[in-house]
C-alpha cells in the first residue's frame, strides 16, 4: 500500500516516540500502523465532510443569487471557475 505524504509527515512524531518507548519490533509496527490507519481515516472524513459543506454552498449560491456576476464572484472566493 502506497502512503500519503501529507499522513507520513504528521505520522513524523508519533514514529519517533513509538521508537523512544516501545523495544518490541513487532509492537512497534503494530502500533504504527494502526495510528497510520487513524490518522487516514480522520482525513478521509474531513475530506467528505468538506465535500459535503462545498456542495451546500454551491447549491445555495445558485438559489440565492440571480445575478451571474454575484455568482462568478463567489466562486471565485472558494476557487471553482463555475458551479458543476
Amino acid at each position: 500500500m502506497q502512503g500519503d505524504p501529507k499522513v507520513d509527515k504528521l505520522m513524523y512524531p508519533v514514529e519517533a516516540a513509538i521508537k523512544r518507548h516501545v523495544k518490541d519490533r513487532d509492537a512497534a509496527t503494530e502500533i504504527y500502523n494502526r495510528a497510520y490507519e487513524a490518522v487516514m481515516n480522520s482525513m478521509d472524513a474531513k475530506d467528505v465532510d468538506l465535500s459535503s459543506l462545498l456542495a451546500v454552498i454551491d447549491k445555495a449560491v445558485d438559489c440565492y443569487f440571480n445575478n451571474k456576476d454575484i455568482k462568478d464572484a463567489m466562486y471565485a472566493l472558494r476557487g471553482k471557475v463555475e458551479p458543476e
